[in-house]
C-alpha cells in the first residue's frame, strides 16, 4: 500500500510540473508575441523621442550660442569647492 500511494504521488506531480509548465510558456507567447499594432505604436514612440531629443539639444545650442546657458550641476559643485579652496588659503 505505502509504495502505491508513492507512486500516485509521483505521477500527480509529475502530471502537475508538465501541465504547469505548458500553461507558463502559453501565457509567456502570449504576453511576448507583439502584434504589427504593437511594433507601429513602438515606431511612432521611437521617433517622438528622437524628435523631442533633436529639439531639446537645438534649444540648447542656440541658448548656449546667445550666452544663456544654465548653470549645471557640476558648476554649482565647482563653484562650491572653489570657495572651500579660497576658505583654506
Amino acid at each position: 500500500m505505502g509504495t502505491a500511494v508513492i507512486i500516485i504521488i509521483v505521477i500527480f506531480l509529475a502530471g502537475v510540473l508538465v501541465f504547469g509548465s505548458q500553461a507558463l510558456r502559453r501565457y509567456w507567447d502570449e504576453e511576448t508575441n507583439m502584434t504589427d499594432e504593437d511594433h507601429a505604436f513602438d515606431r511612432r514612440v521611437a521617433s517622438y523621442n528622437t524628435s523631442i531629443a533633436n529639439k531639446q539639444r537645438d534649444e540648447d545650442i542656440v541658448r548656449v550660442l546667445r550666452g544663456q546657458e544654465m548653470p549645471t550641476v557640476a558648476d554649482r559643485y565647482r563653484r562650491d569647492e572653489d570657495r572651500y579652496y579660497e576658505d583654506d588659503e
